[in-house]
């Protein structure tokens, strides 16, 4: 069976809804509302999962409920379970490194001190795509990045997510539909919101 799966990392639970954190969540759920995705419980694969099309491909949507550090133990029982090639996973993370707003594709490199990359990393390899969405504050870190992952978003960072979040979801679907390389030279070659807005 040849499938596409798309995991967003995050934490379950109410505490952490709109956390930086869970950034890749907040993209899954928008991911499977455009797609029209009703969300199952999936205990044996300790996820939230959902099964939709993109263009010609099958998709499965995954939100791993086994919290950040152990994303990879989903990840993994879903592609072993459905023989999925490393190459055709990508997983929707949060980076500090990247401001808020942008985002970059890439594909393997190390985990950058994200401990649900560097999980589904020691489950799954090394080759599947990473879709890095921007967490990055100007402020400083008064707890330190494990604090300020874990707070939620400001106000001006959520209205500026909730523009960017449908183009973040095209994002994906390109990838799926044209592939990796078609989609990092388009995704990665786009404008920065800061140039944006210096311009406007």
């Amino acid at each position: 069976m040849d499938l596409f799966l798309i995991a967003g990392l995050g934490n379950p639970g109410r505490e952490y809804e709109n956390t930086r954190h869970n950034i890749g969540w907040m993209l899954a759920d928008a991911l499977a509302a455009k797609l029209s995705a009703p969300w199952k419980s999936e205990s044996r694969f300790e996820a939230l999962v959902a099964r939709a099309a993109i263009g010609k491909t099958d998709c499965l949507l995954v939100k791993p409920l086994t919290y950040m550090n152990a994303s990879g133990q989903s990840v993994g029982a879903l592609m072993r379970y459905y023989g999925i090639d490393p190459a055709k996973i990508l997983v929707a993370h949060d980076e500090y490194q990247i401001p808020v707003g942008e985002m970059k594709l890439s594909i393997g490199g190390g985990d950058g001190g994200h401990n649900g990359v560097a999980s589904v990393m020691a489950h799954a390899g090394n080759s599947f795509l990473r879709y890095r969405l921007g967490i990055g504050g100007t402020r400083p870190l008064e707890n330190g990045i494990r604090g300020f992952v874990l707070e939620q978003f400001e106000a001006p960072e959520r209205e500026l997510l909730a523009a960017k979040m449908p183009e973040f979801v095209s994002g994906v679907c390109l990838v799926v539909d044209r592939g990796p390389t078609i989609g990092m030279n388009h995704l990665n070659k786009r404008i920065k919101t800061h140039d944006r807005n210096a311009t406007a």
